[in-house]
């Protein structure tokens, strides 16, 4: 119900993650769980340190992303390399 409701209440992002205006992730998480289903493709035109490709990621959805800055391309394909470490890193105890 959070996410249908009249006003969020949602913390500032405190990391800044190399990125001088990053945003909290629960904002991209509520409307990706709205608006879309596991396996949709999200549309992140303007990419920067990758909030949304994360939140997307970890919702079961498939991501496109777009910046001109080289630098935060960067910074997004680190974070979700260190997300899909931490699967791989879960899976591998939950076998053992």
């Amino acid at each position: 119900m959070a996410c249908v409701a009249n006003v969020w209440y949602i913390r500032p992002e405190t990391r800044r993650m190399g990125h001088p205006a990053p945003f909290p992730e629960e904002i991209p998480r509520r409307l990706i769980k709205l608006y879309t289903y596991p396996n949709d493709i999200v549309l992140d035109p303007f990419m920067g340190s990758g909030t949304t490709a994360v939140a997307a990621s970890r919702l079961g959805r498939r991501w496109i992303g777009f910046d001109i800055s080289e630098k935060y391309a960067g910074i997004t394909y680190n974070r979700l390399e260190s997300e899909r470490k931490k699967y791989i890193d879960l899976a591998t105890i939950l076998r053992e």
